[in-house]
């Protein structure tokens, strides 16, 4: 599989996780002084968010984040999962294996997120409203509105936020061009397809 196709995988099992390469630019260590102090203006649900200019340490508290920041090339310090028993998807990597758990997507674990001392902590209004001023005490904050909004407007969203505006552009384009391969080699003109995601019990369709 070459570099842009796992690529666009991630970005396509983003939106399997919705319901619907990679150089690492973190570790465990401390921020390096050359992040320097430089800032962006990022607009979100909670207002205009300054954030590092190239963040190096992030934490990530919403699937489609995590998975996006990882297709984005950047590998976060830490990370929310849905399952504290399953971890970190294994369809991620085995570089995104290491990556910090912080709790779960429904109840992240504030002291985890503080001992990793993040420069950058991504999350969503409908999901974690009651942790933001916890987490903007530590690091910046940036919410997404939900996690249910449009899939590419959260991808570009992201991308955003990481100063990768561009990448996750062109990640949208590569996914669409995925699709219209696959549109041309099964000749899918007039039928749909169903996601179906087995959890907890329930079937998410």
């Amino acid at each position: 599989m070459t570099k842009s196709h796992a690529r666009i995988t991630a970005l396509a099992l983003t939106i399997a996780a919705l319901g619907a390469t990679a150089t690492a630019c973190s570790s465990t260590d401390a921020a390096p002084d050359s992040a320097g102090s430089a800032t962006r203006s990022i607009e979100t649900v909670r207002g205009t968010v300054e954030v590092p200019e190239t963040p190096l340490r992030i934490v990530t508290l919403e699937p489609v984040e995590l998975d996006t920041t990882v297709a984005l090339g950047v590998m976060p310090v830490g990370t929310a999962v849905l399952s504290e028993t399953s971890g970190v998807p294994s369809y991620l990597g085995t570089e995104a294996a290491n990556i910090a758990t912080v709790g779960t997507v429904a109840e992240p674990t504030i002291e985890d997120i503080a001992a990793l001392q993040p420069d950058l902590i991504l999350g969503t209004e409908t999901r974690h409203a009651e942790y933001y001023d916890q987490l903007a005490a530590i690091a910046p904050t940036v919410f997404m509105a939900s996690q249910s909004d449009p899939w590419r407007e959260n991808v570009s969203f992201v991308g955003r936020t990481l100063g990768k505006e561009n990448d996750a552009e062109e990640l949208l384009s590569a996914y669409e061009d995925r699709c219209a391969e696959i549109a041309e080699e099964f000749d899918t003109a007039g039928q749909t397809a169903q996601l179906i995601r087995p959890r907890n019990g329930e079937l998410t369709l």
